[in-house]
Protein backbone atom coordinates (compact mmCIF):
# COMPACT_ATOMS: atom_id res chain seq x y z
CA UNK A 1 0.00 0.00 0.00
CA UNK A 2 1.56 3.76 -1.35
CA UNK A 3 1.63 6.15 1.49
CA UNK A 4 -1.29 7.88 0.24
CA UNK A 5 -3.71 5.30 0.47
CA UNK A 6 -2.43 4.67 3.71
CA UNK A 7 -3.05 8.49 4.66
CA UNK A 8 -6.91 8.11 3.36
CA UNK A 9 -7.37 4.64 4.90
CA UNK A 10 -6.19 6.47 8.29
CA UNK A 11 -8.49 9.73 7.81
CA UNK A 12 -11.39 7.19 7.08
CA UNK A 13 -10.58 4.91 10.44
CA UNK A 14 -10.29 7.99 12.10
CA UNK A 15 -13.65 9.54 10.96
CA UNK A 16 -15.21 6.30 11.38
CA UNK A 17 -14.23 6.53 15.10
CA UNK A 18 -15.16 9.80 15.82
CA UNK A 19 -18.66 9.24 14.22
CA UNK A 20 -19.11 6.04 16.45
CA UNK A 21 -18.06 8.23 19.88
CA UNK A 22 -20.14 10.75 19.27
CA UNK A 23 -23.27 8.79 18.45
CA UNK A 24 -22.25 6.94 21.65
CA UNK A 25 -22.39 10.60 23.58
CA UNK A 26 -25.84 11.33 22.04
CA UNK A 27 -27.24 7.68 23.42
CA UNK A 28 -27.22 5.94 20.23
CA UNK A 29 -25.78 2.33 20.32
CA UNK A 30 -25.15 1.14 16.94
CA UNK A 31 -24.49 -2.62 15.86
CA UNK A 32 -27.12 -5.77 15.00
CA UNK A 33 -29.94 -5.97 17.01
CA UNK A 34 -30.09 -8.89 19.54
CA UNK A 35 -31.56 -12.05 18.35
CA UNK A 36 -35.25 -12.86 18.34
CA UNK A 37 -36.82 -13.86 21.97
CA UNK A 38 -38.91 -16.00 20.34
CA UNK A 39 -35.70 -18.07 19.12
CA UNK A 40 -34.31 -18.01 22.47
CA UNK A 41 -37.79 -19.41 23.55
CA UNK A 42 -37.50 -22.11 21.35
CA UNK A 43 -33.90 -23.19 22.13
CA UNK A 44 -33.67 -23.21 25.40
CA UNK A 45 -35.65 -26.09 26.55
CA UNK A 46 -34.33 -28.30 23.20
CA UNK A 47 -31.90 -29.77 26.15
CA UNK A 48 -34.21 -30.65 28.75
CA UNK A 49 -34.81 -33.91 28.54
CA UNK A 50 -38.46 -33.60 30.22
CA UNK A 51 -39.78 -31.16 27.39
CA UNK A 52 -41.15 -32.89 24.48
CA UNK A 53 -41.52 -31.36 20.94
CA UNK A 54 -45.63 -31.05 21.85
CA UNK A 55 -44.98 -29.39 25.03
CA UNK A 56 -42.46 -27.02 23.48
CA UNK A 57 -44.80 -26.27 20.27
CA UNK A 58 -47.59 -25.71 22.82
CA UNK A 59 -45.47 -23.12 24.85
CA UNK A 60 -44.77 -21.11 21.61
CA UNK A 61 -47.95 -21.10 20.08
CA UNK A 62 -47.26 -23.62 16.98
CA UNK A 63 -47.44 -27.41 16.19
CA UNK A 64 -45.50 -30.40 16.62
CA UNK A 65 -45.29 -30.49 12.89
CA UNK A 66 -43.75 -27.05 11.79
CA UNK A 67 -40.25 -27.12 10.95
Amino acid sequence: MGPKARSGHLQFVIGTDEGLAAARARGRVGGRPSGATEFRAARDPLPDPGRSITSIAKLLGGSPGTP
